[in-house]
């Protein structure tokens, strides 16, 4: 299992570890229903902005490649000045 990308330095069994100490935390004291709902609410809501966000960088490339094609059927605009447009954006 273990957790990838950039910054996350946990091994398997460092995550594990992680997840053992999250459960038995939700699950304990005075209101723990609540917690666990906020907490399960909140994991759902980072699993579909993480899946937005992946939407929208793959998203983007097509989006600039299309702005590109674009640029080039105005007439009298030529490489040298789409790259300058790009480069101000």
């Amino acid at each position: 299992m273990g957790i990838k990308g950039r910054g996350n330095n946990f091994s398997e069994v460092k995550a594990i570890q992680l997840i053992d100490l999250a459960n038995s935390s939700i699950y304990n004291g005075r209101a723990q229903d609540a917690r666990s709902l906020m907490i399960k609410t909140n994991i759902k809501i980072l699993e579909l902005l993480c899946q937005e966000k992946e939407e929208i960088e793959n998203n983007q490339d097509d989006d600039f490649a299309s702005s590109i094609k674009n640029l080039k059927t105005i007439p009298a605009v030529a490489d040298k000045t789409i790259t300058a447009i790009i480069t101000e954006y």
